[in-house]
């Protein structure tokens, strides 16, 4: 038996059909406040659903097809100044992805809404090649329950977190038409806020469409990048305080756990867009031990030294004005217990103020035994570049 939709398809379609309204309204008012115009996009998209976990009674596979429709507002170009010069004519806006997941009765449908930048890596008169970073939040109408509908242990929450990554061509036949190609992956989350927390992961292939709303469209500013220009290399130490939560449990059968730890990060700067360097975690987190022991309920035996951990990783951070990417592959250091998984990856996005104070929400998984990324938790942090 099945869990009833907590939202019915027409919802999905009142949000869609909203979401239209708005960006029309919205990029009317553009029109007036910035000299490039905006775009619609419409762009259909098929992909394969990787199941977190099999069917319960038969052990079947839960995989298969899922497809949809993305409605993005679009924009190539930036405001003038030094945006235009050194970063060139990225793709940027605010996009929605309604997507039908297979086992529509257990999975249902999926909701993404995230503001995206195409990073360019082509920028030609007629051609446009770039990758394309979305990050927000993501509705869902099927969740877990544990009588209704427990084969979906992928997403218990209705509201969760999402990543859209992918590259992304575009063709302009004129100022006013462009066609788009894109390839990517899609993934949904709640960061183990919540359990079961397997996860959705869907990778697509899309066509789109683009028109402008404003008939008197002007020419776009297409220019290449100049990351390095004017650009003086460097150092810098980054540290950051970081907060968590993460549930841990089978099923119903779950503890919360708060975790705590201190960030650091020595880059070299190579240009305004990268940076690299390598980042050293502190964590005082009990349940890396718990999951060690085999028994996640006795919190109390974990001595103070096995709730400590640090963690040595090769960092990477793409600059964006004020708004940084980090994405970084770490492994434990040995400690007084083996981990069980010692190898775990980092991303998310943060925000900088005067270039010294900075926030940020990054996401942090285990590369478990089987080779799949396992949601830790998302942590919440604020730290100081020196």
């Amino acid at each position: 038996m099945t869990q009833r939709p907590i939202y019915s398809t027409p919802f999905f379609l009142r949000i869609l059909f909203g979401m239209l309204l708005l960006f029309h309204t919205y990029s009317l008012d553009a029109q007036i406040l910035l000299k490039e115009a905006w775009k619609l996009e419409l762009a259909p998209n098929i992909g394969y659903h990787f199941a977190s976990n099999p069917i319960a009674k038969t052990g079947a596979n839960m995989s298969g097809y899922a497809g949809g429709l993305e409605v993005n507002l679009v924009q190539q170009g930036l405001p003038e100044g030094s945006w235009r010069a050194y970063y060139g004519s990225p793709y940027l806006g605010f996009g929605t992805r309604l997507t039908q997941l297979n086992n529509t009765d257990t999975f249902g449908y999926s909701l993404a809404l995230f503001p995206f930048y195409t990073l360019p890596l082509v920028c030609r008169e007629k051609n446009y090649l770039g990758v394309k970073i979305g990050y927000g939040l993501n509705l869902n109408n099927q969740v877990y329950h544990r009588q209704k509908n427990f084969d979906n242990r992928a997403i218990s929450s209705v509201v969760n977190f999402s990543l859209d990554v992918g590259l992304r061509y575009y063709h302009h036949f004129n100022n006013n038409h462009s066609i788009s190609i894109g390839t990517g992956l899609y993934h949904v989350s709640n960061g183990s806020l919540k359990k079961p927390n397997g996860g959705i992961n869907v990778v697509s292939l899309q066509m789109g469409y683009l028109f402008s709303l404003n008939k008197n469209q002007v020419q776009p500013i297409r220019k290449q990048t100049r990351y390095g220009i004017d650009f003086n290399r460097n150092w810098e130490y980054r540290i950051a305080a970081a907060v968590a939560y993460r549930q841990m449990g089978e099923v119903d059968n779950v503890v919360d756990f708060p975790i705590v730890g201190i960030n650091q990060q020595i880059l070299r700067n190579i240009n305004r867009l990268y940076s690299t360097g390598l980042a050293l975690d502190s964590w005082f987190d009990p349940t890396q031990a718990l999951k060690t022991a085999g028994n996640i309920y006795q919190v109390a035996s974990v001595r103070t030294e096995k709730k400590l951990q640090f963690g040595l990783g090769w960092y990477n951070k793409f600059t964006i004005g004020r708004v940084f990417l980090p994405l970084s592959v770490h492994h434990y250091l040995p400690s007084s217990f083996r981990i069980i998984d010692p190898v775990y990856i980092k991303f998310g996005a943060g925000y900088e103020f005067q270039k010294r104070v900075f926030i940020g929400l990054f996401f942090k998984g285990t590369i478990n035994s089987n080779k799949q990324l396992e949601s830790d938790f998302m942590e919440w942090a604020v730290g100081y570049t020196f």
